[in-house]
């Protein structure tokens, strides 16, 4: 059996199990594949998988902490957008919530933390005000931009 690269996601209630079975089948690849690389290299995606999702995990958990004790904030990557200052703007102003951009090349280790804590910081901004203040101000922000565009 080939493997071409494949990541295999495991959910975080299913990690030691999953994680177990995978050494479990690699072993068998490792004793019926011609070449052994190729099972080593997918126990090591698997390892570097699941260090990531612990990573993720340990954001979220941050990130509700922080929520519960008021303070929201969220990480964003990419090249910057000419709206990205009203939208941080706009929430900050409505929402208290701080945003922090990384740049066009996030470092895996602190991306996949700080991809835990803004998805715990949305999903309790959710909770808290009943709808998706993200995507509502960068529609204002996008409105607004478009506005100041047009007038000039």
């Amino acid at each position: 059996m080939r493997l071409s690269g494949a990541v295999i996601r495991l959910p975080l209630y299913g990690l030691a199990v999953g994680l177990a079975a995978l050494v479990l089948w690699s072993l068998s690849l490792q004793r019926s594949a011609p070449n052994s690389g190729e099972a080593e290299r997918f126990v090591s995606l698997a390892a570097d998988e699941a260090a990531a999702t612990a990573r993720r995990s340990e954001g979220e958990q941050a990130g509700v902490e922080a929520a519960r004790a008021g303070h929201f904030a969220a990480f964003q990557y990419g090249l910057p957008l000419p709206t990205d200052t009203l939208y941080q703007q706009l929430l900050w102003d409505r929402y208290s919530v701080e945003v922090h951009t990384g740049g066009c090349m996030p470092v895996a280790d602190k991306s996949d933390w700080q991809s835990g804590f803004t998805q715990a910081t949305k999903r309790e901004l959710l909770r808290k005000h009943g709808h998706d203040v993200f995507e509502e101000c960068r529609r204002e922000a996008a409105r607004l931009y478009a506005a100041q565009v047009t007038c000039e």
